[in-house]
């Protein structure tokens, strides 16, 4: 969180993406075939990136968990604005810029945002909902 000049907090969501596909794209929000063929294209082209080294049933395992956190936020009184969702992280994580060749990030005040159109999970979605990890942490399974 940073200080704003009139002494309010303000929270950040940073957006990571490859400069050369452009922020706000994701493989979900394309039909199936489209999506395969991408990925395709990203191993091929980008095989230094994180979304290289995604196994073949990945985006059925995307799509299967977003699913489920949508139903979740609805669950709990939130707005779905998009079908594929846009994923964001709370403040900046140098990481994250690590899983692209030719990494950029967004920085977008929190206060930007309808706040009922944000979900959150703690950690990465797909390992908190992925049914191959039970470790009973608190957050698992949760938005």
């Amino acid at each position: 969180m940073k200080t704003d000049i009139k002494g309010k907090n303000t929270m950040y969501l940073y957006h990571y993406y490859d400069k050369r596909s452009g922020p706000f794209r994701s493989l979900t929000a394309v039909c199936k075939e489209d999506s395969k063929i991408i990925l395709e294209k990203i191993k091929r082209e980008r095989p230094d990136s994180m979304c290289a080294r995604r196994d073949d049933d990945y985006i059925e395992k995307r799509r299967n968990c977003e699913a489920i956190i949508r139903s979740e936020f609805i669950a709990k009184g939130g707005i779905v604005k998009l079908d594929s969702p846009h994923y964001m992280v709370v403040e900046h994580s140098p990481w994250l810029s690590t899983w692209y060749e030719d990494g950029a990030f967004i920085k977008i005040p929190i206060d930007d945002f309808d706040t009922r159109t944000i979900s959150f999970t703690y950690g990465d979605s797909m390992p908190t909902f992925s049914p191959l990890i039970t470790d009973g942490k608190e957050y698992r399974k949760k938005v």
